[in-house]
């Protein structure tokens, strides 16, 4: 995904700094250096950006699913703690 999404933004960019440089009426070589400069920084910086973007997502997501397996062996705990101080009833 990091690649597609850096791969669609250079893309983008290169189109729009051909189409900035033939309506400021530049030559074909000063039209296709300059976009071909832009689509290689913003390829750079796309994927340094995403793969930034995916090590968040990725820490958020390893955190909620902490919370919820530590919430799991706490009720978990509070279940047995519950059957062992009431054995008549935690044998049903």
């Amino acid at each position: 995904m990091i690649h597609s999404i850096s791969a669609q933004l250079a893309c983008l960019s290169f189109s729009l700094a051909v189409v900035a440089g033939v309506r400021a009426g530049n030559s074909f070589f000063t039209v296709l250096t300059r976009a071909l400069v832009a689509m290689i920084v913003v390829l750079v910086v796309a994927r340094i950006v995403a793969a930034l973007g995916a090590v968040v997502i990725r820490e958020h997501l390893v955190s909620r699913k902490l919370g919820i397996d530590r919430a799991h062996v706490a009720a978990i705990a509070a279940m047995n703690a519950d059957a062992e101080s009431n054995p008549a009833e935690g044998g049903r």
